[in-house]
């Protein structure tokens, strides 16, 4: 017998959150755009693109991970590192728009549960994240181009658009 289970988010927990109150108790700021990338610092998740592109588009970005080569530093990094998973949904919460330019992947739990937050998507354009396609809900990138992560975001942040993602 083989019982299959896919991947899944606690809907109790992983729930949209106001935004506002989420920056509060983080004491990140209120009034900046805010790209959040979950996951190793290595090259196949991308965060040193997230960075090229946060740089291109204006943005300053969270990056939660930390296992890996390639920490990011500058002064887009609000903050680089682990986080309890306990406290990922106020990340979330505190986020403007999700960004993941995985090069490979299987069903990102990371996604999942940044889909479950309402927080918009910025992900690669690749066969794993073929769900969303045709979905208000992501855009979806060349995760090899920081122009192409960045024209993303910029479309994510978007008022009209970002409502629009974070309703879908």
């Amino acid at each position: 017998r083989v019982l299959y289970v896919p991947n899944g988010v606690d809907t109790a927990v992983f729930r949209p959150a106001a935004r506002d109150e989420s920056r509060r108790i983080l004491g990140l700021p209120s009034d900046d755009s805010i790209a959040v990338f979950c996951g190793h610092f290595d090259h196949r998740k991308g965060p040193l693109r997230v960075l090229a592109a946060l740089k291109q588009a204006g943005v300053r970005g969270v990056f939660l991970g930390g296992n890996g080569p390639d920490w990011p530093r500058g002064p887009e990094v609000l903050f680089a590192g682990p986080v309890p998973n306990a406290d990922l949904p106020t990340w979330l919460g505190a986020a403007d728009v999700f960004v993941l330019p995985s090069l490979s992947e299987g069903m990102s739990n990371a996604v999942l549960e940044a889909l479950a937050c309402g927080v918009p998507l910025v992900v690669s354009d690749r066969r794993f994240n073929g769900f969303l396609k045709g979905r208000d809900c992501a855009i979806l990138v060349d995760p090899e181009a920081p122009a192409d992560i960045a024209r993303g975001i910029q479309e994510a942040l978007d008022p009209t658009r970002n409502r629009v993602m974070r309703a879908a």
